[in-house]
């Protein structure tokens, strides 16, 4: 999810619906925006990696301007009504109870997820930034619902569209603050971390060879940066600091002499931690 958006628009767990019933175009409708508004809130609180693919105030920004593909938000909904299951009238989110009851945005996890898939599998040979998005959503909504091989299925996917997009080959630093080269900035470390979110979930799921391998095909890549406060879907000021050597260790961006003294990202140190592991 960068400055604006493309318009694209059973092994059954058991916590869903019966596995016979049709899944309708009426069971993944999406919902009204203040829930939409809800469940993107929960999607950045309670996903662990939700800020290695989205900036979480330009998703927003998005949302409310209607530019994020129906899949896209039909994967993030998926994964956000999962962590609503136990919700009751004395929790912080009492005020919309009344719009929509938060156990049939459980209910509606399973339809809004198999129907992303639909979209986004059909489309697989046209990818893009927001399908390869879509589809680590996906992966990781269905490993938590013990769908091991949609999951793989998924993720396997992602990495390799990312790579085919070329996502893991841009080296370059930021080199002007310009607001101009700063949007193009921003959609440019969106893509790598589209990348890093993908090879973090190769990595898990590779052998000691393979993740060998992996870590040292990333060598010098900058890892993703570290996001200014605010930002609109002109661009987002952002701080390259770190990126890995082929031994993994630490190497500080070049251009970047306040690197060193600067923190990581989180992200950045989620993924340096991948490779260590």
């Amino acid at each position: 999810m960068a400055n604006g958006a493309e318009h694209d628009h059973r092994s059954q767990p058991s916590t869903t619906a019966d596995p016979k019933a049709e899944e309708t175009d009426e069971a993944a409708k999406l919902p009204p925006t203040e829930v939409g508004l809800l469940l993107l809130e929960v999607y950045f609180k309670r996903v662990y990696n939700a800020t290695l693919l989205f900036h979480k105030n330009i998703a927003f920004q998005l949302y409310l301007q209607n530019d994020i593909p129906d899949y896209l938000l039909r994967a993030i909904f998926a994964q956000a009504a999962l962590f609503l299951k136990h919700v009751d009238a004395n929790s912080q989110y009492k005020q919309y109870i009344n719009i929509l009851p938060m156990h049939t945005l459980f209910e509606m996890s399973w339809p809004w997820a198999r129907s992303a898939s639909r979209e986004v599998l059909s489309q697989a040979d046209e990818p893009t930034l927001l399908r390869t998005q879509a589809l680590q959503v996906l992966q990781l909504y269905y490993f938590s619902q013990g769908e091991t091989q949609r999951a793989i299925i998924h993720a396997s996917l992602a990495y390799q569209q990312s790579r085919l997009l070329g996502y893991d080959m841009l080296y370059e630093d930021v080199a002007s603050s310009s607001s101009t080269n700063r949007s193009m900035q921003f959609d440019r470390e969106m893509r790598r971390r589209s990348f890093w979110a993908s090879w973090y979930s190769f990595c898990i799921g590779s052998t000691q060879l393979d993740s060998s391998t992996a870590c040292e095909s990333v060598a010098g890549l900058p890892l993703p940066a570290t996001f200014e406060k605010g930002g609109s879907v002109r661009g987002v000021e952002l701080k390259l600091g770190q990126k890995m050597e082929v031994d993994w260790s630490t190497e500080t961006c070049a251009n970047h002499e306040t690197a060193v003294s600067s923190p990581c990202s989180l992200m950045a140190e989620l993924v340096k931690l991948s490779g260590i592991w």
